[in-house]
């Protein structure tokens, strides 16, 4: 009895054809081979494997790249840029994002990992040096080394970039009829609250409560003598909101440039940067749609980005002589309550005029004029900005990836085990959202 190995995980778009093995002829016989061939095919680093290949076509094909054509798939490890430059740009991107989450915890990362994948040969001794040449302590590494990281597939860098692709993909879903299969109940009538444009971004966001913040942590005492030596009170510019966090550990943290959400000279100028915040309902913030859908793009009344006055408990867009602030809550105080915040709110606001015709239900020929939510109009607005939120929002919560996969799935992007060739594999797998069992 001989067993046929059939070729390697194939990609038909947008369902993924899988032919694993196959006996040459139709009765069932429990050969050594075959008892081998099952354990085999239903071991663990496979079905990893499996998923890591369903998450690379899947991302592949959303770029319109087909993976399946040898010649295509060595320009897609090793030439990218050429084969597609709006996946080139996504990749980099995502790499320096993936890459400065990485040195936020530990600055000669990649300096460890290069050794260590040099003993392991993943690299050869002249992409370790080349790597080596062009990585610096706590600096997100260039262009050159993110070329090598991303062709070098037993890092497992690419894998993370794709799956941090596939929730930029899932976010920027912008098709009705798409997101009508992938979201329960979803309706496109007059109940509809935000653009279809980055539906699911909006609505993310929302949800998420996130904020991009600066600030004095209430730790770090200001004391009486500091107060009245230094002159502390009124807040009217950069420096002196800095003097506040002098002599302290938050005064040295400052914006990673790959991190600059705004065009506000600001963010680059504070110190006491402290990241991305979630769930927040401090600082007047508005998050609901009733108060959002009011914040007009001319509105001045309201801002997404600014210093933090707990006098009036609204941001300040701008500082100057004319136009400034108390830290304290009781201008009269001289304690360790000032609270010294600056922050960028991630939110949508409401679309230009008057809003948009939208059907009083889905079967109606009347209509209605919604004021819907969008990043339009708001420094977060440009692409991007778009695609640097995505993957901002993935490194600060795990299970956007099931989301973003359990979205293609549903429409359509799946694999297909026959069961025939190992129904131990099809039961291992035949729970997971992208794959078919027959």
């Amino acid at each position: 009895m001989k067993i046929k190995m059939f070729k390697k995980l194939s990609f038909i778009s947008p369902l993924i054809a899988f032919p694993l093995v196959a006996v040459s002829c139709g009765r069932e016989v429990k050969s050594s081979d075959l008892i081998e061939q099952d354990n085999l095919l239903s071991s663990d680093q496979l079905i990893t494997n499996i998923e890591k290949d369903w998450l690379e076509n899947t991302v592949a094909a959303l770029y319109n790249i087909d993976l399946n054509n040898a010649e295509t798939k060595n320009s897609y490890l090793n030439d990218l840029q050429n084969l597609n430059t709006t996946l080139y740009e996504n990749a980099k991107l995502a790499f320096e994002m993936y890459a400065q989450t990485k040195l936020n915890s530990d600055g000669y990362y990649f300096f460890t990992q290069n050794n260590t994948w040099l003993k392991n040969g993943i690299l050869n001794a002249q992409e370790n040096s080349q790597l080596n040449t062009n990585i610096l302590a706590s600096v997100v590494p260039n262009e050159e080394a993110f070329k090598i990281y991303w062709s070098k597939t037993e890092t497992g860098i690419r894998n993370e970039i794709n799956k941090m692709l596939l929730v930029l993909k899932y976010f920027t879903i912008s098709d009705k009829e798409q997101l009508k299969i992938t979201i329960d109940n979803f309706k496109y009538d007059s109940n509809l609250k935000y653009s279809l444009e980055n539906y699911n971004l909006i609505k993310y966001s929302l949800e998420k409560r996130m904020v991009q913040i600066w600030k004095k942590e209430t730790s770090s005492a200001i004391s009486k003598d500091d107060f009245f030596i230094k002159g502390y009170g009124f807040i009217k510019n950069v420096a002196d909101f800095n003097a506040f966090l002098e002599n302290t550990t938050e005064f040295t943290k400052t914006l990673p440039n790959i991190q600059k959400l705004t065009n506000n000279n600001y963010d680059l100028e504070l110190k006491g940067y402290a990241g991305f915040t979630s769930n927040v309902n401090d600082y007047g913030l508005f998050w609901d749609y009733d108060s959002l859908s009011k914040v007009k793009p001319e509105t001045t009344s309201y801002s997404l980005t600014g210093f933090y006055d707990p006098t009036t408990n609204k941001l300040l867009a701008s500082l100057d002589d004319n136009n400034a602030y108390s830290p304290y809550t009781d201008n009269a105080s001289t304690s360790d309550k000032a609270i010294v915040v600056y922050l960028n709110q991630i939110v949508p606001i409401s679309e230009a005029g008057e809003g948009t015709d939208l059907p009083i239900s889905e079967d109606s020929t009347e209509t209605k004029k919604v004021p819907l939510l969008t990043f339009k109009n708001t420094p977060y607005g440009t692409e991007n900005n778009i695609a640097k939120l995505s993957f901002i929002f993935f490194n600060n919560d795990s299970s956007l990836y099931s989301n973003a996969q359990s979205a293609f799935a549903k429409l359509g992007y799946k694999i297909t085990i026959n069961k025939a060739v190992s129904q131990s594999l099809a039961d291992k797998m035949k729970e997971k959202n992208f794959i078919v069992v027959e």
